[in-house]
């Protein structure tokens, strides 16, 4: 097993420089057939300084469009997080296969970004009660580690995410790193796909590893 490990403070903005870390990354991932894991830790502290970027329509599609990109890797990905976490790091908890946090994580939308919450609601709402989404994306309010752990935000907490991230991956079949990218999707998207746009892709798919042996 070979994991690549991403730091990012829970607070950290959408811009630029955050973009390319994350195409960074794919590309990194995309070229290596033998990382199979990636982490995402958010810690505490103040988001570094963004300058004078502005956040426009334009950002925001690249910002997807790079989401997207994560999603689509074949690696299994984890988000840690300790302390406020904000807008991206939700995101990237969203898209997540392995979601652990301290028991000293928060969550919330702050200042503006409440209004900036992109496809967050749409894969939110895919995956948790609405009663959760609507208190974290549609009121503003904050979730602590408990309410995360209750709504399905987070799967476990602990206060050593990284080494319990560790010991799962370590625990999982290894056969659950084949592919894990298809399952990912045809899992992400079933909501809101039908039955008969979805067979074709998982047939395709078993048909790969079958062949595979």
């Amino acid at each position: 097993m070979e994991r690549l490990t991403i730091n990012f403070t829970g607070s950290a903005a959408i811009t630029s420089d955050m973009i390319e870390q994350l195409n960074q990354l794919c590309a990194q991932v995309e070229n290596t057939p033998a990382i199979d894991q990636v982490l995402f830790a958010f810690a505490g502290g103040a988001a570094p300084a963004q300058g004078t970027e502005s956040m426009d329509v334009g950002l925001l599609h690249k910002w997807e469009k790079a989401l997207r990109r994560v999603e689509n890797l074949n690696a299994l990905l984890i988000a840690t997080t300790d302390g406020e976490c904000g807008l991206v790091a939700l995101s990237i908890i969203a898209i997540a296969d392995l979601r652990l946090g301290t028991p000293d994580s928060t969550f919330a939308l702050r200042g503006k970004d409440i209004t900036l919450p992109g496809m967050l609601i749409h894969r939110l709402t895919n995956q948790l009660a609405a009663n959760w989404v609507r208190l974290l994306l549609v009121l503003g309010n904050t979730l602590c580690a408990e309410e995360a752990l209750s709504s399905g935000l987070l799967d476990r907490t602990s206060t050593q995410p990284a080494a319990l991230a560790e010991d799962l991956a370590m625990g999982m079949n290894p056969h659950a790193f084949t592919d894990i990218r298809v399952r990912r999707k045809l899992m992400l998207e079933a909501c809101h796909t039908s039955y008969e746009d979805t067979i074709g892709l998982s047939l395709s798919a078993s048909d790969r590893t079958l062949r595979q042996g």
